[in-house]
Order: structure tokens, then sequence, then C-alpha cells
């Protein structure tokens, strides 16, 4: 791939990226100016897989580059994603144990009466993102996970909103006013949690054991805290939402693997993580070198941005057979699309056990799912970093 060529932040890029993604899971790393600073761009699987745990290398943290202050979602907060250990073990300790496999199986049966009188609205012709995925995720986010009352959900999904316009400024613009108002309206929610001044959360969801955890082992100062439950309640929304669009999009496209799946339920697992592989949440997730090296070919200086190309690795044919076929039977095969090592995402779990509930009610309820968007075309959307179907217009008949 010739330098310059790819341009991670058009949105012609996530509207049709398939050519892209087979391209640069067979490309070695390439440096080329990424929103006007010279980057590594890797989307090879052991490459993206590598830049994940090698941490001491492709550091987590990100140093100030000027230009990009725009699109620094946090407003230049450590948050625990933006952290390397030892540190961010640290952070991470309290909040792993309340996202544990063990304590999101607690949710099962909540998440399963969730999604059942979501999926009593699904039927008939239908656009499922705004009138199911999005709700969904909402609820299963703030309320169910985290336990905030719905009353309150609007201060975060209009900060979520906010975020995700940031991918639209160019090199220098600052944040708007709109996106800074956003900010100290939730920072101000929570730090009245975190004082113990809101009475309305549930008691045995997230926010409230990870804040009576800290009360009790004072792990986090208050600013650490906050700086731990934001991402929370903002960055769980979109992936979320988007695996449930995906699952719909993907199934009503290619009927022949829906019907695979109505025969044969148990392919439930395989279902998801081939959903995931071919049509992933995530474009890339960003890494900075930390020291000047030599990696893949390329020289790597000192502050460097690298981006994995995470929507490319299910294209890898050195991992994947035939990777161009979406195919519900495809044995599970490894893939680094929750990351891996110390950064591994903590939500997977959630996404995984959501995904499986939905795919096992719409291979039972549904006789058929019928792609209705204009051209067949599923337009996407979210942050610059985010793969979100922005519509997905069904024709569903229940059995």
């Amino acid at each position: 791939m010739e330098t310059g060529v790819l341009n991670l932040f058009d949105p012609a890029l996530k509207q049709a990226p398939l050519v892209a993604f087979h391209r640069l899971a067979t490309t070695p790393p390439f440096v080329q100016p990424v929103f006007g600073v010279d980057s590594l761009v890797m989307g090879r699987f052991r490459d993206v897989e590598t830049g994940y745990v090698d941490y001491q290398r492709f550091s987590s943290a990100k140093p100030r580059i000027p230009g990009q202050e725009g699109i620094d979602y946090f407003k230049g907060k450590p948050i625990i994603s933006f952290v390397d250990p030892p540190e961010h073990t640290r952070l991470r300790r309290n909040l792993a144990a309340s996202m544990s496999p063990a304590a999101i199986r607690a949710l099962g049966d909540d998440l399963a009466r969730r999604l059942d009188d979501a999926l009593d609205g699904l039927y008939g012709d239908r656009e499922a993102m705004g009138t199911f995925a999005h709700p969904l995720a909402v609820d299963v986010v703030l309320g169910d996970l985290l336990g905030l009352p719905a009353e309150d959900f609007s201060l975060f999904e209009d900060l979520t909103r906010e975020m995700c316009d940031l991918g639209k400024l160019g090199p220098g613009e600052s944040h708007p006013a709109s996106y800074d108002a956003a900010w100290e309206r939730a920072q101000g929610y929570l730090e009245n949690i975190i004082a113990g001044a809101h009475g309305g959360i549930a008691g045995n969801r997230i926010i409230a054991t990870l804040v009576a955890m800290n009360r009790a082992d004072a792990a986090l100062d208050s600013e650490e805290l906050l700086l731990q439950l934001m991402p929370l309640c903002v960055a769980g929304i979109s992936p979320i939402a988007s695996m449930l669009g995906s699952v719909l999009h993907m199934l009503a496209r290619h009927p022949d693997q829906f019907a695979v799946l109505k025969a044969r339920p148990e392919l439930v697992d395989n279902a998801l993580e081939e959903i995931l592989r071919f049509d992933p949440p995530s474009v890339f997730s960003p890494r900075y070198a930390r020291g000047d090296f030599h990696y893949g070919g390329v020289d790597v200086r000192d502050g460097m941005p690298v981006y994995l190309m995470v929507g490319a690795i299910g294209f890898d044919p050195t991992v994947y057979s035939e990777p161009l076929r979406f195919d519900v039977s495809r044995p599970i095969p490894p893939h680094v699309i929750f990351a891996k090592g110390p950064h591994s995402c903590l939500g997977m779990h959630l996404v995984r056990l959501l995904g499986r509930l939905l795919l096992k009610r719409l291979a039972t309820r549904y006789h058929s799912l019928e792609l209705c968007n204009p051209g067949g075309i599923v337009r996407h959307g979210g942050s610059p970093q985010a793969r979100d179907p922005e519509a997905i217009f069904l024709r569903l008949a229940r059995r």
C-alpha cells in the first residue's frame, strides 16, 4: 500500500471498508500522514495483536500532539484507557471485579427480560436502530449495568453525541461550547454520586458498587474515581448498539446464513464471533510509540501515533480461510476485536452475552429478516474510530 492513500477519517471508509480492510490485512506496517501527523498504520492480525500486548513500545498514554487537541474526547484527562501498567493495573482492579464474567452472568435474567420486551415491538416494517438497538443499548448500559435512573440517561446520551461529533473537527479546532457544557453537566452529576449526594442510583449495580468499594479501600482519589465512572457512562452505548445492529444487518443481508442458524441453533456462539469478525464495531484503536525503534520494516519515532486497524484483522488470510466469505458455521477463530493484554475490553462479556441472547431469540421468533434500505446500503457513523449503523430498515416476519 502506497504512502498517503488511506484516509482513516474519511466517512467513505466506514461505508465500504471491505476492500481497504482486505488490503490492510495483508499489508506490512507503513507510515503515512493521518490527521496531519506521520503515523504508523498496522492491519495484519499479528501486528495488531503485538500492538495491544507490547505496551512498552506501543503505549496507550497519549502525548500532546499539536493539531489534535480537538479530538481528545476526555479533555486531556488520564482515564483508564490512556495509561499503561502498573498505573493501569491499579485503576482497573475494582472495575475488573465489577465487570467479571460472573458479574455479567448475574445480569442474565434482567437482560433477557429487557431484550424480550424490546423484541415485542420488532415485527413488520421497522427501522431497527432507532426503535430497537439504540434504546436497548441505553437501557442495558445505563440502567441494568450501571444502575442510573432512567430520568438521568439523557445527560450521558447528550455527552456521547457530543463526543462523536468531535471527529468532525479539523486539525487545530477546539472543542465546541456544546461539548464543554455537556461534559460539565455529566461531571457534576457523577461528583454528586461520589460525594454520596445522589440517592437515585441502584445500590446493587456497578456505579454504586464501585463507589462503595472505593470508600472501603480508598484505592482511588475522587478525580480518579470520576475518570473511572465517566467512560463507563459514555463509552458503552455505541458498541452495544452497533453490535445489536450488526447482528440484524448481517442476518438480513445473508438469509441463507439465517436459515442455517434457525436449523442449527447450537451455532449461536459461532454466529456471534463471525459477525464480530466480519462487521466489527471498531475501525481502529490508537496507540503511541514509546521510544525510537524499528518495527515491521519501518522506522518508528517516539510519540508517533499508531493506528491498530482492528476492523481489518478479521480478513487476514493467514488466520481465517476465505475471509471474505460470511459463514455462521465457521469454527470460532481467534481474534482481538476486544483487544488483548492489559487493555482487553471489560465490556466484552456483556457484548457477548447480549449478542448470544439476541441470536437465540431471532432464530426461534422470526421466519425471515428482509433488509429494506434503499439499494441495500446501510450507512455508518459514530466517532472516527467507531463504525455504527445509522439506520437499518427491516421487514420482519414472525414464525
